[in-house]
């Protein structure tokens, strides 16, 4: 259903991104994409990872190691799925394209200012400054693969698994503030997992909760009945990224693929 609001999708360069940019394209008017590549906020990571005492550096990157395979492993799944399932390769055709390598970058800036978003749809970029939040006249909408409060921050689907908190696997689509996946929650949506599913599986079905998750979240928005949920403070909890310790720990719990 078309309407008068303008949409543009954020995102982090992916085949998931592509996904989902092809599922708004299909639900909405979406008015524009923009992809951030990264390499900046890759740079930052590693210098933050190798900053102390040199002796610190075998576990640092042993963690790296196994953060880059788990990524890696998932990724190649969920690509294989989105191009023989879903016969995704590229971005929508006819929607204005626009790369950045960082989304809060002087450039992106103007670039959002100039497509004047109503709705700003997030998925998986850098965190957002104050001068992109403050862009949109209606609302940012960020998709995260998880169940907040409980589930905050990335590899909210390894964290629910280790915790055998399999219930609480889905996807939250969040009214974005300056916190970390902080804000009130418009829509929330669990998946049915069964113990023996590997990680790969639960995070291509989350993607496609997602896709769906968010369609129904803008066709609330546009009737301006988008629920409005503040999160519970005390109840917020906020998981890092696993590393390599964690993997040994709970591998009897996860299988990736």
């Amino acid at each position: 259903m078309q309407n008068n609001n303008r949409h543009i999708f954020i995102a982090r360069e992916g085949l998931a991104a592509k996904f989902i940019a092809h599922k708004l394209a299909q639900c909405t008017n979406l008015d524009g994409i923009i992809i951030e590549l990264g390499k900046k906020a890759k740079k930052r990571k590693l210098k933050r990872l190798f900053k102390g005492k040199i002796w610190e550096f075998p576990p640092k990157i042993l963690d790296l190691l196994f953060i880059y395979r788990l990524n890696k492993v998932i990724s190649k799944y969920i690509e294989n799925r989105m191009i023989e399932k879903e016969g995704v390769e590229e971005y929508p055709d006819k929607i204005p394209l626009f790369v950045f390598d960082d989304v809060n970058d002087r450039e992106c800036i103007t670039k959002l200012n100039e497509l004047a978003p109503d709705v700003l749809i997030v998925f998986g970029t850098s965190i957002l400054k104050k001068p992109i939040i403050e862009i949109p006249k209606s609302d940012i909408l960020n998709i995260h693969g998880g169940i907040v409060p409980k589930y905050r921050n990335v590899h909210s689907e390894f964290w629910a698994m280790a915790k055998d908190d399999l219930d609480m696997i889905g996807t939250s689509i969040i009214h974005l503030d300056i916190g970390i996946d902080s804000g009130a929650v418009a829509l929330q949506k669990t998946l049915k997992v069964e113990g023996n599913t590997s990680l790969a599986e639960i995070k291509y079905r989350n993607l496609k909760l997602s896709a769906e998750l968010i369609c129904e979240a803008l066709a609330l928005h546009d009737k301006n009945e988008l629920p409005y949920i503040p999160q519970k403070k005390d109840n917020m909890k906020f998981f890092k990224t696993p590393k390599y310790k964690d993997w040994r720990t709970f591998r009897h719990k996860i299988r990736l693929t």
